[in-house]
């Protein structure tokens, strides 16, 4: 069984990750021919979290018909990605604390 800790870092990195993601997404979201990555979170096989960054891979192979593209980022869905993230942090900190806090008071317990 994975710790209440351990669990909440691996939720931490994910989110980091997805974080990283949306903001590279929003920084190109002018740039002609830019499609934007994603970040997959799934569950890790001992517990956690495990996430991992897709890159979208240009179908056509030709290099000049991507630059003249329009960049397919949609704000709208990466501000509320942004705001997903902040809130599923939060929860992950507050798990962090609580932990902190128990194994606090469990060696207090035993001292």
């Amino acid at each position: 069984m994975i710790d209440a800790m351990s669990s909440a870092m691996s939720g931490l990195q994910a989110q980091t990750l997805r974080l990283n993601s949306t903001a590279n997404n929003v920084a190109n979201s002018q740039t002609e021919g830019y499609a934007p990555s994603q970040v997959t979170l799934s569950e890790n096989e001992q517990g956690g979290v495990r996430a991992q960054l897709q890159k979208p891979v240009n179908g056509t192979g030709d290099a000049q018909t991507a630059e003249n593209q329009t960049s397919k980022v949609d704000l709208a869905k990466e501000m509320v990605d942004m705001m997903q993230t902040k809130q599923f942090y939060s929860a992950n900190l507050k798990t962090v604390s609580v932990a902190d806090s128990m194994s606090g008071d469990l060696l207090d317990t035993f001292a």
